[in-house]
């Protein structure tokens, strides 16, 4: 076999020549330089923005859950706070309200024991009128008697 003049590779039926190879190798990068600028760049920014979304998502996501969580450890103080501030006012109303009515049981307890002294003076000098009363009576009815029995 002979080899043609100018022939690089020589495959029997396929076989190449020094400017058609170099042609192929010049098509070739030139695809890949025109497939990396109109393709494949603009693919990865749209990839990278998408990326450079999804994290400011992901940062402002984290912010609103750092704020979260601190309204919600100032609610549990506040709400700790406010439930002790209304326990306290609720004990002092209970120890007003027991002062209040021990005075006032007092005070009723006051005025019945004076009632009673009252109505037991009362009593002793009306018990007092009737067995004096009865005492009269009785003088009288035995002089009557005894006038009865004198007479006749």
């Amino acid at each position: 076999m002979m080899q043609r003049q100018g022939a690089i590779f020589d495959y029997g039926l396929l076989h190449m020549e020094l400017p058609s190879a170099l042609f192929i190798l010049v098509v070739f990068v030139v695809t890949m330089i025109l497939l990396n600028l109109l393709l494949f760049k603009p693919v990865v920014r749209t990839i990278e923005g998408r990326a450079q979304i999804l994290n400011q998502g992901t940062d402002r996501l984290d912010e609103i859950e750092k704020t979260l969580s601190d309204a919600q450890a100032s609610y549990d103080l506040k709400q700790a706070k406010l439930v002790e501030e209304i326990s306290s006012n609720f004990q002092a109303a209970m120890t007003a309200a027991a002062q209040e009515a021990a005075k006032l049981t007092d005070a009723a307890k006051q005025i019945s024991d004076d009632q009673l002294a009252s109505a037991n003076a009362e009593i002793d000098s009306q018990s007092q009128a009737a067995i004096e009363e009865g005492k009269s009576l009785a003088r009288d009815l035995a002089g009557m008697i005894q006038t009865k029995v004198l007479n006749g």
